[in-house]
């Protein structure tokens, strides 16, 4: 797919598809880092809540999660 595609984002919006990192199945719209982040959707582990997996922003996610799990660990 082009970068350049729109998708349906929340309150009618459109964002780029190279911008999603997931996908709200009860607003039935794509969700940006922004977005994601505003709407708690991590926090609350929301089962509507579908994760791109393919975004930087995941690998970026999951980097901070080890460090965190690895300083966690050395403390103890």
């Amino acid at each position: 797919m082009n970068e350049n595609n729109l998708i349906q984002g929340l309150y009618g919006s459109y964002i780029s598809i190279g911008k999603m990192v997931g996908y709200c199945h009860h607003h039935c719209a794509a969700l940006t880092v922004k977005t994601m982040k505003r709407h708690e959707c991590l926090r609350k582990q929301c089962d509507s809540f579908e994760k791109q997996g393919d975004h930087d922003y995941w690998r970026q996610h999951e980097q901070k999660k080890a460090w965190r799990k690895s300083s966690k660990g050395g403390a103890e």
